[in-house]
C-alpha cells in the first residue's frame, strides 16, 4: 500500500508561529497508523510534518490541520 500526500517535501505552506502568520518550507514528512489507546479499536493516522523558515528549522512537528496552503486560507480559519 502506497500513501499519497497533499501537502509533500519542498511545499510552502501557512501557520500560526509565536502568535503571527509564518510562511514556512515542508523539509520532511512523517505518517503514523495506530490504533486508540483510548479504546482499542479506533484506528488513527496522522501526517506529521518538520518545517523550516529561512533555512531554519521549526522546533517540533506540525499535523496537517495546522497547515493552510494559502495566507488567506490560514486567516479565514481563525
Amino acid at each position: 500500500m502506497k500513501k499519497t500526500f497533499a501537502i509533500t517535501v519542498g511545499d510552502e505552506v501557512w501557520l500560526m508561529h509565536e502568535d503571527h502568520a509564518e510562511c514556512a518550507t515542508v523539509v520532511k514528512i512523517s505518517y503514523k497508523k495506530f490504533i486508540s489507546s483510548l479504546d482499542y479499536e479506533s484506528v488513527i493516522e496522522k501526517e506529521l510534518y518538520t518545517l523550516s523558515v529561512s533555512g531554519k528549522q521549526l522546533p517540533g512537528l506540525h499535523g496537517k490541520e495546522e497547515l493552510f496552503p494559502k495566507k488567506v486560507d490560514l486567516i479565514n480559519s481563525l
